[in-house]
């Protein structure tokens, strides 16, 4: 790696020209951005995600399961905590919530066969907003 932000895995250099910061990433949260890399016919997507140091998702599920791969930094959820190289699988029923560590950001790639769901009483006004957006 030239610099901790040139670390980019070189099977993803298809996708990211140069570091994580040139990419066009896209707000969802306070905490949370995401760039998506690609997308098939049937709605599966990969993306990347970035989360602050600290960030968290909302309790969610999905509508398909969830592979995610630690690029950077490190995240926990109820489950356990996961670092640089880390592969997680979360199947469609499964919620979680993930948190990045407080040392640094967070980025994943993560490919995900239907959209997520948030489990929260306010935060499930929300998934008719996302599965629309997710066709």
């Amino acid at each position: 790696c030239v610099s901790e932000t040139a670390c980019v895995p070189r099977c993803l250099r298809q996708f990211v020209a140069g570091d994580y910061n040139s990419l066009p990433w896209l707000t969802v949260s306070a905490h949370i951005k995401t760039v998506q890399l690609c997308r098939d016919s049937n709605g599966a997507k990969v993306e990347l995600l970035r989360i602050k140091p600290g960030g968290s998702a909302s309790n969610h599920t999905h509508l398909g399961d969830e592979y995610t791969v630690v690029l950077e930094g490190s995240f926990s959820d109820q489950v356990g905590l996961y670092s640089k190289g880390d592969f997680v699988v979360r199947g469609k029923t499964e919620q979680h919530r993930p948190v990045a560590t407080q040392d640094r950001e967070c980025i994943c790639l993560a490919v995900s066969e239907g959209p997520m769901q948030f489990t929260g009483p306010l935060s499930r006004l929300l998934n008719p907003f996302i599965r629309r957006s997710y066709a």
